[in-house]
């Protein structure tokens, strides 16, 4: 079977999708503060965060925080119950888990456009489908856990200063080239599940109507 429409924009959405994910995924700019309103936060992504002048006020010794460090860089131990809270882990064990599932899907349905690595199939373009699918709703969850957290009171200081950053919003549009893959890639396996049964009917009907044309 030849490429199809349905199946090429399938193939570059989740491409373009996966390109946004994984830029998003490594960049440090989720979350920003703005410049003239002075806070000891500067920014943080899932990974890194940045810190001007930070005290912890549950530490008596007042150390001072200053620069970007990995968020499970020992410097940041003493304030990582409060830098990483429970939902932000859950956020970062999400995101880990939908960068392999994204990363199979693009695979397979990359290989079944290119007509390579992946027989073109229902089966695989179902399987490329589900995978794409499930990449997307966790990327939903992802970008509500997020955007939720980052007008938590009792998280980064300051949060009326806070804007969510180029980051989180191309996390975003990732996840809505993920849902257009999807559907595309929906549409496909239904004309082929569509076609394959009109072609059983159109043979049954055919052998009992011989001559009738």
């Amino acid at each position: 079977m030849g490429k199809s429409r349905t199946l090429i924009i399938g193939s570059t959405f989740v491409v373009l999708g996966s390109m946004c994910y994984y830029i998003s995924f490594f960049s440090p700019y989720w979350l920003v503060s703005e410049e003239r309103s002075d806070n000891p936060f500067q920014r943080i992504g899932l990974w890194e965060a940045c810190l001007k002048n930070f005290v912890d006020p549950k530490d008596y010794v007042s150390k001072l925080y200053n620069g970007c460090w990995w968020i499970f860089w020992p410097e940041y131990i003493e304030i990582r119950y409060w830098l990483n809270p429970s939902w932000f882990v859950a956020l970062q064990v999400l995101a880990s888990f939908n960068f392999v599932i994204l990363t199979i899907g693009m695979l397979i349905v990359t290989g079944l456009a290119c007509h390579c690595c992946s027989r073109d199939n229902d089966t695989n373009i179902l399987r490329g489908l589900c995978f794409v699918f499930i990449s997307f709703l966790l990327s939903t969850i992802e970008a509500i856990l997020f955007g939720l957290g980052s007008i938590d009171r009792t998280w980064m200081p300051k949060i009326d200063f806070n804007t969510l950053a180029w980051g989180y919003w191309l996390h975003v549009i990732g996840g809505f080239c993920t849902f257009i893959s999807a559907v595309a890639l929906f549409c496909n396996w239904f004309s082929r599940r569509y076609e394959e049964l009109d072609d059983k009917d159109g043979s049954g009907s055919g052998s009992g109507h011989s001559g009738s044309y």
